[in-house]
């Protein structure tokens, strides 16, 4: 029978931001652990995709763990693709991850490092690499993949 709940699943993780040119520090977990938490529920997409269709569950009960933040996963089991999802991450949790889609302007540290600053939590995705969240869904496996650095003062929407 596929599960429906998956407890302390990994949202995401202290480091860089693969191929974002930014690094999660300690002030941006505490943001994603307050913005969710703040929300009660927040929804979880397949891939980083805008339709509704596609929001296949909800985490909630955010708290750190060490350099990461975990969440509590139920997914919806009238979606249609729930028992695939449900055996997904039963099955493959080390080779898919969650990643988070958020709005904020990057901080800057001392060095120079730009540091993610989650303003607004718009959602938590289920996809196949993860920038911030390299060990999967509950640990383990680095990603080595980066992209050039840009410096941006404005709000946008960021997907990690």
């Amino acid at each position: 029978m596929a599960e429906k709940k998956f407890k302390g699943i990994s949202v995401i993780t202290a480091g860089p931001a693969l191929g974002h040119g930014m690094v999660i520090d300690a002030e941006t977990l505490n943001q994603v652990v307050e913005k969710g938490n703040e929300a009660g529920q927040v929804k979880v997409l397949s891939d980083h995709s805008s339709s509704v269709s596609n929001i296949i569950g909800y985490l909630e009960n955010f708290g750190l763990d060490g350099g990461r933040v975990r969440a509590d996963l139920t997914l919806f089991e009238s979606h249609e693709g729930f028992a695939y999802f449900s055996e997904l991450i039963s099955t493959l949790p080390g080779q898919i991850g969650f990643s988070i889609s958020f709005s904020g302007v990057p901080r800057e540290a001392a060095d120079g490092t730009q540091l993610a600053d989650v303003q607004t939590l718009f959602s938590v995705d289920l996809v196949t690499s993860p920038a911030a969240n390299p060990t999967g869904v509950f640990h383990a496996r680095v990603d080595s993949k980066q992209n050039a650095v840009t410096k941006t003062s404005q709000v946008e929407e960021t997907k990690l």
